[in-house]
C-alpha cells in the first residue's frame, strides 16, 4: 500500500534519474513544468485527459509531479493553487464516475513540488463525457463524446478492445487502500440557522470502509445545491472538523451517526440565503450534492459519492 513517504521516494528517484540524463519511461508517471490553469477550458481538458488516462491505465499508482521540467532539467517551484475539493468537483462534472485523486506538496532539495497521486481504480473505464483537442494556436480542433483514454509510455491514446479487457481484469484484482461508501437518509437531513453568519446542516450519515486500510476521519466537507448547474446563489458548502476525537472506521466496518456540519461565514444577502435554505429543506428529495470530501488523520484526502436513501 502506497504511503506519502513511498510517493516522495518514487518522485525523488525519478528526478535523480532525469537529472542524470536518463529518460523516464513509465505510463503511470509524468512531469509537468507548471500547474494547469483550471480557469481555462483548454487546461481543464488537459487536466481531465491526463488524470483520467492515467487511472484507466493498467498498473500501480499514478503520479503527476508539477514543478519540474524534464526537458530542461529545471525546477519551477509549485504549490497547490486550488482547494482539493474543487479538483474533485471538476472531475465529477467531466467524467462519468469519480476516481480517487490526492494532492499534496513536497520539498525536494529546496524546491517546492506539487504531487497529484492517483491510486488504482476498481471501477475502470472512466469515461470523459465531452473531450476536446486544440491546435497550437488555441483554436478547438476536435470534439469527442464519451471516450475512454489510456497512457502508453508518454503518449495518450484512445482505449482499444485489449485495453478495455485489461481494465476489467484489473478491476477484479484491485483493493484500494482507502475507499469510503457514504449515504444519508433524505428524511433525516435538515438545515437550520446557527447564528447570523452561518447555518447548520443536521445529517445522519452512513459511512462504510471498503478499502484495505482502517481510516481516521478528522474533516468533512460537502456542497448542497438546488440544481446540477447551480449558480453561487443556489448552493452552500458545509463542513465539520473533529478536533478532539476522529471518526475511526476499521476495514469492513460501518459507521452510522448524526453529524452537525456548519457553513462558513456567508457573504450572500440574508434574504437570498433564507430563501436558499428554505428551498433546500423543501426539496430534500431532489436537490443535488457534491461528493463528500474527507480528510484523513494521515493527511490524505479522499472523496466519496454521497448517495441518498429513502
Amino acid at each position: 500500500m502506497t504511503t506519502k513517504e513511498d510517493i516522495e521516494r518514487i518522485v525523488s528517484s525519478y528526478i535523480e534519474q532525469s537529472s542524470s540524463g536518463l529518460t523516464v519511461e513509465n505510463s503511470k508517471f509524468d512531469f509537468k513544468r507548471e500547474w494547469y490553469d483550471l480557469k481555462k477550458e483548454r487546461d481543464i481538458q488537459e487536466f481531465v485527459k491526463d488524470t483520467t488516462s492515467m487511472v484507466n491505465t493498467f498498473g500501480p499508482d499514478g503520479i503527476i509531479v508539477i514543478g519540474y521540467d524534464e526537458k530542461t532539467k529545471e525546477f519551477k517551484d509549485s504549490t497547490l493553487p486550488v482547494d482539493p475539493s474543487d479538483i474533485v468537483n471538476l472531475i465529477n462534472k467531466r467524467v462519468d464516475r469519480l476516481f480517487e485523486i490526492n494532492t499534496f506538496d513536497m520539498r525536494y532539495q529546496g524546491h517546492s513540488l506539487s504531487i497529484i497521486h492517483i491510486p488504482p481504480s476498481m471501477d475502470k473505464p472512466h469515461i470523459i463525457r465531452n473531450y476536446k483537442t486544440y491546435h497550437p494556436n488555441g483554436k478547438e480542433k476536435n470534439s469527442y463524446q464519451n471516450i475512454s483514454l489510456v497512457r502508453k509510455n508518454s503518449r495518450t491514446d484512445f482505449s482499444t478492445r485489449y485495453d478495455l479487457d485489461l481494465m476489467l481484469w484489473d478491476n477484479k484484482n484491485v483493493i484500494p487502500e482507502y475507499r469510503i461508501l457514504s449515504s444519508y437518509n433524505v428524511e433525516s437531513i435538515h438545515f437550520v440557522e446557527h447564528n447570523e453568519t452561518s447555518y447548520r446542516c443536521i445529517i445522519y450519515l452512513t459511512l462504510e470502509n471498503t478499502g484495505g486500510r482502517p481510516v481516521g476521519i478528522n474533516h468533512m466537507k460537502v456542497k448542497f445545491k438546488l440544481f446540477e448547474d447551480s449558480s453561487s446563489d443556489e448552493e452552500i458548502t458545509f463542513e465539520v472538523k473533529f478536533k478532539h476525537e476522529n471518526i475511526i472506521i476499521p476495514t469492513g466496518n460501518i459507521w452510522n451517526k448524526r453529524v452537525d456540519m456548519f457553513s462558513s461565514l456567508l457573504k450572500m444577502d440574508k434574504i437570498k440565503l433564507s430563501w436558499l435554505i428554505g428551498e433546500l429543506n423543501k426539496n430534500r428529495k431532489y436537490f443535488f450534492c457534491s461528493p463528500l470530501f474527507l480528510t484523513l488523520s494521515t493527511g490524505i484526502s479522499i472523496e466519496s459519492e454521497l448517495k441518498r436513501t429513502f
